[in-house]
């Protein structure tokens, strides 16, 4: 069930469908990724105490 983590909404086109997802045992550590017809494509894998935000608007503006 790929769709089940939390939507991300970010001004960053490419990111356009970003689920976050958080790892069990490691509360703080979250999965984003996106899920495009079969393919699930893990964008990062960050800690929650980082600037998230920041760092994903900056992901290379490339197709996925």
């Amino acid at each position: 069930m790929p769709e089940i983590g939390a939507p991300k909404a970010l001004s960053n086109a490419v990111l356009t469908g970003l689920r976050v997802w958080p790892v069990n045992g490691f509360e703080e550590i979250r999965v984003f990724y996106i899920v495009r017809a079969e393919t699930l494509t893990v964008i990062r894998i960050l800690h929650g105490k980082r600037d998230i935000n920041r760092i994903l608007q900056r992901e290379p503006v490339e197709e996925i």
